[in-house]
């Protein structure tokens, strides 16, 4: 096995936080267009029904997220609690709209629950002249509690019951109809909106123009990226707006306009930013308004839908191998798993070593915090020293595993 260096292990917090943040961010935007109802009006606009064991009682509240809105309180009253026959549990709600917005493909919901509990619920819309009902099935996940929960019904999604899907035949919402088993207690209704994911739009592609194929900047690095457009959705689009956030501070730190040019493909180079993780987005504009909420950015493999995530690192590549000779190899133990060793990202990512195309596990001795747990059969891990772990089934001679040391 050869180890390859790499920078200084300041850069494996920088790690660490673009996973961290991947973890806090949705995977898909999902970008409101417009309200199915703001609930600031009278509660009697919806009509309600419910089975014999239920009364449903409706008022609303105040919106902790959104102060122009209200949330809907669905309050659930049972006749005789021991009844708990769905037939005799059910509610529905119901509120009859005007036509969605242009480019809505979604409607999102934001609910929670007075107490934990399993639900049955389901949503669905009225359509077309005859009001034909297109639902979506049981909505999951299928718990819900006081910590608001969000849901994402594609409109593509809902069915009628003779198995046509919405929109296929030119329909238009003309109603919303919200319903399932009473749950226990209450129903908060945060925010009920139509929406368009940002993935169903993406027809400009962007990549770092780095030395190897990432978005990681090393400290001081040009910040360049090279924009390739495709087939255009609308023939007055004649620019793109893009805009840089910063994940650290959430803040948006570089926003401009580009003209879209005749060649197919833009450079965009960004001035210089601070250490962090930011990311990119771009929007279709003609003139100088922008056409849509949604990013027009195509994504590739794991990236966030509509965002091209990117690093700038604290240290170059020649401060961080200066450091690490500096920390020598004893105390070099940690390192990373990178099947594309040959891109020598784990030296942009600041990591001492990197295993070179092969499983963690054909490589790894032992791990440190596990000293006095089995192994393998009946041999224990009796230590770990720098690069060294001794093992012994407690009745012979141990067995000394050790790493080579690293390529300078």
């Amino acid at each position: 096995m050869r180890l390859s260096l790499s920078s200084c292990l300041l850069g494996s917090i920088m790690l660490g936080f673009l996973c961290a943040s991947g973890m806090l961010r949705a995977a898909e935007i999902v970008v409101a267009l417009a309200p199915v109802d703001t609930f600031t009006g009278p509660v009697d606009i919806w009509t309600t029904r419910s089975g014999g064991n239920v009364q449903t009682v409706l008022s609303t509240a105040a919106n902790a997220d959104d102060p122009t809105r209200r949330t809907l309180v669905v309050e659930f009253k049972r006749k005789k609690p021991a009844d708990d026959s769905a037939a005799n549990n059910f509610f529905l709600i119901r509120h009859l709209l005007t036509n969605a917005p242009p480019g809505a493909d979604s409607i999102r919901l934001r609910l929670s629950a007075s107490e934990e509990q399993s639900v049955y619920l389901t949503c669905s819309v009225l359509g077309g002249v005859w009001w034909q009902e297109y639902g979506s099935g049981p909505l999951q996940p299928s718990k819900l509690g006081p910590t608001t929960t969000e849901f994402v019904v594609p409109l593509a999604g809902l069915k009628s019951g003779n198995k046509a899907v919405f929109g296929t035949a030119g329909e238009t919402v003309s109603g919303f109809t919200f319903s399932g088993r009473a749950p226990v207690g209450a129903l908060r209704i945060e925010e009920l909106s139509f929406c368009r994911k940002m993935d169903v739009t993406g027809w400009v592609t962007a990549a770092a123009r780095t030395p190897n194929p990432s978005t990681i900047f090393e400290r001081g690095a040009p910040l360049d990226f090279r924009l390739t457009l495709g087939s255009k959705p609308d023939p007055a689009i004649d620019g793109l707006v893009y805009v840089v956030h910063d994940g650290w501070k959430d803040v948006i730190v570089a926003q401009e306009r580009l003209a879209l040019g005749t060649n197919g493909v833009l450079d965009l180079h960004l001035q210089s930013l601070p250490t962090g993780y930011y990311e990119l987005t771009l929007f279709p504009a003609h003139g100088g308004a922008q056409l849509a909420k949604w990013s027009c950015l195509k994504s590739a493999g794991s990236a966030p839908a509509g965002r091209l995530p990117f690093a700038v690192m604290p240290a170059t590549l020649e401060e961080n191998i200066a450091r690490i000779r500096k920390v020598g190899e004893a105390d070099a133990f940690f390192g990373i798993h990178n099947l594309r060793f040959q891109y020598k990202l784990h030296e942009l990512m600041a990591f001492p070593w990197c295993l070179e195309s092969a499983r963690w596990g054909d490589y790894e001795p032992a791990k440190p915090v596990r000293v006095g747990a089995p192994v393998e059969g009946t041999l224990v891990l009796q230590s770990v020293t720098g690069r060294r772990a001794v093992l012994s089934s407690g009745d012979g001679p141990g067995l000394t595993l050790e790493l080579p040391p690293l390529n300078h």
